[in-house]
């Protein structure tokens, strides 16, 4: 796959990604995050898509923090993008009892079932945020 991917465009930097994903090693698993955050500077209409896939790969790692701020960065380049949001609130939601996560998980849920209202994972994850509190 590296070899038939050398141009480095953003298709090939994600075929590449995707390739070290089904790896999954400790090593192709750095190297994925290396070809997502390249193929996102490449392709920023593309930005929101490839954010979701790096903010799971941290959160998958116990990168928590850092998957959080991915997605904060992506949202703020699309702000109704409504996967984007709820999977940002589903993310407080996880760590629902630091901070103000619990709240933020709340007003972004709010939003996702305003953005997506047929999303029944937006609903769900709504009244997962009432029970929560």
């Amino acid at each position: 796959v590296e070899e038939i991917t050398r141009a480095g465009t953003a298709d090939d930097l994600l075929l590449r990604a995707y390739a070290y994903y089904r790896a999954e090693t400790r090593e192709s698993l750095v190297k994925r995050l290396e070809c997502l955050r390249r193929a996102a500077a490449l392709a920023p209409e593309r930005r929101a898509a490839i954010s979701l896939q790096i903010a799971e790969q941290l959160r998958r790692t116990g990168r928590r923090d850092e998957a959080e701020r991915e997605m904060e960065e992506a949202l703020a380049a699309a702000p109704d993008d409504p996967e984007l949001v709820r999977t940002l609130g589903g993310f407080y939601l996880d760590r629902a009892d630091r901070g103000d996560r619990l709240a933020k998980a709340t007003r972004l849920s709010e939003k996702a079932v305003a953005l997506a209202p047929d999303d029944e994972r937006a609903w769900l994850q709504l009244g997962q945020c009432h029970v929560a509190a």
